[in-house]
């Protein structure tokens, strides 16, 4: 042994190509429960709240759903936890339907494929009923808040995905009359667009009405209304999961 030999150890840049378990693992490390380290734990949460849309007209979902939400109800950030919900809802498959699960000796349940949702006989579209199965990565309470949200969402949405808008002049109306179903509802069925209202709300922004015979100023003031539509989704999504709307420490 060589006494007086430097020790190194390897460094890693802090910012938004930091690999989330890294990232992760230096929030819990950080925390004031742990080290707390209080400026490297406020640059890491920085980080992380930052891959996450707070605007729900840019929103994605290319960011981790899974392994962020522990931390983000732990760190009590609403918005991060709302993105993160609102996208297991849409993408993943927590499972509400399918059959009772069966426990295994362990005690756990074991996840079903999440089947698609249905039209009732009013035309409106529900989650199943049965038994909640979560997947292997999600809590049962966790599965249930996604059932609960895609439900809210689901009731929310119906009658304005299915109901062709009215503009300020007959002709833009008559445009919508003609083309919502083939180009608005259809794809929304097809791609569960019923409970993803943020999507499709942006989609209808995209599709060039204009080219199918309404007016720029009816289109315009349609696009606004979408976007206002999302944001009030967005808004209405706080008091459907029950977000808490104090901050954590080192905000």
């Amino acid at each position: 042994m060589f006494y007086g030999q430097m020790l190194t150890i390897p460094q890693r840049r802090l910012d938004t190509e930091t690999p989330f378990p890294h990232l992760l693992s230096l929030l819990r490390v950080c925390s004031p429960r742990q080290l707390d380290f209080p400026n490297i734990h406020r640059a890491a949460r920085r980080i992380f709240e930052d891959a996450f849309p707070s605007n729900p007209e840019a929103f994605t979902h290319n960011h981790p759903l899974h392994e962020a939400l522990p931390m983000a109800k732990s760190l009590n950030i609403p918005h991060v936890t709302k993105a993160i919900f609102y996208s297991l809802v849409s993408t993943t498959d927590f499972d509400v339907s399918g059959p009772p699960s069966h426990s295994g000796q362990d005690g756990s349940n074991t996840a079903q494929p999440r089947q698609g949702l249905s039209l009732d006989e009013q035309g409106s579209k529900r989650a199943p009923q049965s038994k909640i199965v979560p997947s292997k990565t999600l809590s049962p309470a966790d599965s249930r808040t996604c059932l609960n949200l895609m439900n809210r969402l689901i009731d929310h949405f119906t009658p304005i995905l299915f109901t062709p808008p009215a503009t300020s002049h007959m002709e833009c109306t008559d445009v919508f009359a003609e083309t919502w179903m083939p180009l608005v509802i259809q794809p929304a069925i097809e791609n569960d667009g019923v409970y993803k209202p943020l999507e499709t709300l942006q989609r209808n922004k995209e599709i060039d009405w204009v080219k199918r015979g309404m007016c720029a100023s009816c289109v315009a003031e349609k696009v606004e209304e979408w976007s206002e539509e999302q944001r009030s989704i967005w808004k209405m999504m706080d008091e459907w999961l029950e977000l808490p709307s104090n901050s954590a420490a080192y905000s």
